[in-house]
């Protein structure tokens, strides 16, 4: 059974449209994306990478758990363009599935 899950990216700062489009193609291939958010750079609190400022990308999507989401964290970590990223269960949509 799928699950809603959050995701944030902070990409680089000088990844271009084409790189977040592939971006988004790889993620599509894990799951169905409902929802993108371009949040543009913003100054980092600390360097990540040596990099001040980063892309902040957020995308709510519906994953099977397990699998997929190993496979998606790990073509996460291996993409050049991914400074760090976060995917949690959205809970609240969860939770809601279970009443």
């Amino acid at each position: 059974m799928e699950k809603k899950h959050q995701l944030t990216i902070i990409a680089l700062p000088d990844i271009t449209f084409g790189g977040v489009e592939k971006l988004r193609t790889k993620i599509e291939r894990f799951g169905r994306i409902e929802r993108t958010t371009y949040n543009g750079a913003r100054t980092l609190a600390y360097l990540v990478d040596g990099h001040k400022r980063g892309v902040y990308l957020y995308y709510d999507l519906w994953l099977s758990p397990g699998e997929k989401q190993r496979e998606l964290s790990r073509v996460l970590d291996e993409d050049s363009n991914v400074l760090r990223y976060l995917l949690v269960i959205d809970e609240e949509v969860s939770e809601d599935e279970n009443i």
